[in-house]
């Protein structure tokens, strides 16, 4: 509860309870007890008009007392490690800003109030009618006020028109009587009409604010919509609550609490890697100096001198320059993107010409501060790239010890998809890891060290066998309880490290039955997860279905949240890649499920639309191509993929193997979409996609298909069976499977396939999508084919 102790707004709250406690007087007393004392219609209106005060009264009282959404104050100094949501990362408007007034941070949509004197989430104004913030957790109500005093103002002049229409019969004889009742009636006719008009306008504008998801703050700040692509009713939703609309009428909490958590300054909640940074923050950074700041932040923002800025941080000491970057947050939403550009490339620079100077400590800072400032970008920074190499090279000086094995492993692990970070943590792993991995080291710690090695596309399981025990100790004695981003972690840290282990699959199996129906293992966990049962071929119906209906669930509640608004973080390209990816391993029969694919489709189509894909476009081939290997032959995918002239260029630039899976595809299309030969003509030159007789390599030729032809060959010459020929063969361009091409006497051709433990499931009878596409492909070519296990 909170009450904010505002003259101005106090006095406006008794104006309220006076205005309405009138009314209900004069329509109780002098309107309808004295027109109607004999009708049974005043029993009617008497209670009816007495609900609408009582839900009036209670919607008033929950937005006068309920917090609108305080952003919470800091229990502890203020730490610099990454507040950030990731979620729309790209997007400027989704960062985390500080507040220099409440010395916190607040998280995207948040704002002062100077009445209040705290910061607001979703802010929409100081309303003094109710004596505090319209913010996100009491707008419902705020709403339902004006609503109500609508309906109440509209209810009062119906009755003062069916008084004056139907006058009482008693009232001639008494006229001082007479002359109350009507000085009352047009004194609560003024009252209604100016409250009516007063309460539609704002009311008004709250649904257009709500509809076009724009706060008064944004509109008057010209920032245009939040989120454009939000429906309507999802909108509505997210401010009257996820139950039933005839709920939303009601003063009642019909809200998902959940829904309106957020991260605060302290750090309660938020993305793995801000838990984790805030772990580092809090737990391995060093402490010691108490000091503020010694600087004064106004000499530096809001309205820096960029072309003497440069000179001026040069006076700063190097711990202060690091406190100084945090303030830069707050000023890039008051500045224009050049200008923040300028700034920040000159602290940059700053740090860099300090970088050989400084301390351990010194250089920690200023990384724990960029952090804040560019979460997602840090490793582009050339401080950064220069940070790194000296933070390692006086970690073996002489200053080693735990806290700073972990702070730097952390920051190395941002280095991601890029040589010489993996370069760097290989050597620092290789030279310390043993020394540091101990049974001390906490699950949170093994956490970060396992997610920088997988970022890093390190496998260390390979390398340190105490590495490898950990990590499956780690998965199959997890907590079921505990935050599932951990697991999903761990599990993506065992796949890249290609860690085949059945108690970890026996764990994987118990958890997801255990906690399938948790919201915090949302889309992009439970596919890396599943993902993981695909990597060991297992074959379990029951599990897979218990997938692809979790994570189709978990899909469909995201479009109908948030429509098909791009940027999702829950439903990244990638995770859909995965997913799908994990259905074409295992052979999962897609006819069978409730997956909606034309739902599916145009998701992926108006994220590539949204420009998703642009950087990625190997995701974007993994993912069509697992829909063809479902049986789904996307032709408007395909020509998006391949119509977009910056997409294909990524793709040349990328790694052999994804040109290879390109060319499959290119394959398929070839094969199975005649319509779709225009686009393959303008990519390479078509017609050998598909040659039965077509040599297979001899790298292609596993030793199960060589020992399958040895026996065939003893057989023939055996003379037990009629064979003319038998050759390797390689049907299908692209699609790297070899088999046996069998000829008989009578002209009969057979394709022989072999299922080995690579091609085929755990139950030795299902093959692998990319086996079945085979097959599919041949038997719509009308070849008699067969298997050998």
């Amino acid at each position: 509860m909170t009450f904010v102790k505002d003259p101005c707004g106090i006095v406006c709250v008794l104006v309220t309870y006076m205005a309405v406690l009138y009314a209900d007087y004069v329509v109780t007393h002098w309107i309808i007890l004295q027109t109607m004392p004999n009708s049974l219609w005043a029993p009617f209106h008497v209670v009816a008009f007495n609900t609408i005060v009582f839900l009036l009264a209670m919607a008033h009282l929950k937005a006068v007392l309920l917090d609108p959404g305080t952003v919470p104050l800091p229990q502890i100094r203020i730490d610099f490690s990454d507040l950030h949501s990731e979620k729309n990362y790209n997007h400027e408007r989704e960062e985390w800003t500080m507040c220099t007034r409440c010395e916190t941070y607040r998280p995207p949509r948040a704002h002062h109030c100077r009445i209040c004197k705290r910061c607001i989430r979703r802010m929409d104004h100081h309303c003094p009618w109710i004596n505090n913030c319209v913010g996100e957790r009491n707008q419902k109500y705020f709403l339902q006020f004006l609503l109500y005093v609508c309906a109440l103002a509209v209810y009062s002049i119906f009755l003062i028109v069916i008084s004056w229409l139907y006058p009482c019969e008693d009232c001639h004889v008494d006229v001082s009587q007479a002359q109350s009742r009507m000085m009352h009636s047009v004194l609560l006719l003024l009252e209604s009409a100016l409250f009516g008009l007063f309460v539609i306008a704002i009311m008004v504008d709250q649904m257009h604010a709500i509809l076009y998801d724009e706060t008064a703050v944004e509109a008057v700040q010209q920032k245009g919509p939040y989120r454009i692509h939000r429906p309507k009713m999802a909108l509505l939703a997210e401010v009257c609550g996820r139950g039933h609309p005839m709920l939303w009428m009601l003063p009642c909490t019909s809200l998902n609490r959940k829904h309106h958590d957020y991260e605060t300054s302290d750090g309660e909640s938020g993305t793995l890697i801000h838990r984790f940074s805030r772990h580092v923050s809090l737990t391995k950074r060093d402490f010691t100096d108490k000091t503020k700041y010694g600087f004064k932040v106004s000499n530096f923002y809001p309205l820096p001198d960029v072309e003497s800025y440069s000179q001026q941080i040069r006076n700063l000491a190097t711990v202060d320059l690091a406190k100084l970057i945090t303030f830069t947050t707050d000023f890039r939403s008051k500045a224009d993107f050049r200008s923040y550009t300028e700034i920040v490339n000159a602290l940059d620079e700053e740090c860099v010409r300090r970088i050989q100077g400084s301390t351990t400590y010194e250089l920690l800072e200023m990384l724990h501060c960029f952090m804040y400032l560019l979460p997602n970008k840090i490793a582009q920074l050339k401080s950064y790239q220069s940070a790194m190499p000296k933070l390692i090279e006086l970690f073996g000086g002489g200053a080693e010890n735990e806290r700073d094995f972990l702070t730097i492993v952390f920051f190395l692990g941002m280095w991601k998809r890029n040589k010489t970070g993996s370069v760097l943590m290989n050597e620092f792993l290789q030279q310390y890891l043993d020394r540091y991995l101990t049974p001390q080291l906490s699950q949170m710690d093994f956490a970060i060290l396992a997610n920088a090695s997988y970022k890093t596309s390190l496998r260390l399981a390979e390398e340190s066998e105490a590495f490898k025990r950990r990590l499956v100790d780690e998965i199959v004695n997890f907590d079921n309880t505990d935050d599932p981003a951990l697991m999903v972690t761990l599990i993506k840290c065992a796949r890249m490290n290609r860690l085949a282990s059945d108690e970890i699959v026996q764990k994987v199996r118990s958890y997801v039955q255990a906690n399938g129906h948790r919201k915090e293992l949302d889309f992009r966990g439970l596919a890396h997860l599943f993902a993981y049962i695909a990597d060991n071929r297992i074959k379990d119906e029951t599990l897979e279905a218990l997938f692809v209906e979790g994570c189709w669930a978990r899909f469909e509640q995201e479009i109908r949240t948030n429509g098909f608004e791009t940027q999702s973080q829950s439903c990244r390209p990638k995770d859909i890649a995965t997913f799908l990816w994990a259905c074409g391993t295992l052979s999962v029969p897609m006819e069978a499920t409730g997956v909606n694919f034309n739902m599916l489709e145009k998701a992926i189509r108006l994220k590539v639309e949204a420009g998703e894909y642009r950087y990625i476009p190997d995701v974007l081939v993994d993912t069509v191509l697992s829909l063809w290997i479902c049986d789904r032959k996307s032709i408007g995918l395909f020509r998006l993929l391949f119509k977009d002239r910056a997409l294909v260029q990524n793709l040349r630039k990328e790694r052999a193997k994804i040109e290879s899976r390109k060319d499959l595809l290119l394959s398929c299309a070839e094969i199975d979409l005649p319509e779709a030969m225009d686009m393959v003509k303008a990519i390479r030159k078509p017609g050998d996609a598909f040659v039965l007789d077509r040599p297979a390599p001899e790298f292609l030729v596993r030793p199960a298909l060589q020992k399958v032809a040895e026996c065939l060959n003893h057989m023939k010459k055996a003379g037990d069976l009629p064979l003319t020929a038998l050759r390797f063969n390689l049907p299908v361009k692209n699609l790297n499977i070899a088999g046996i091409l069998v000829q008989f006497a009578n002209g009969v051709v057979v394709n022989l396939d072999v299922m080995d433990d690579k091609h085929c499931l755990s139950d030795g009878l299902t093959p692998v999508g990319l086996l079945k596409l085979k097959s599919r492909i041949l038997e719509d070519r009308s070849i008699k084919q067969a298997t050998v296990r």
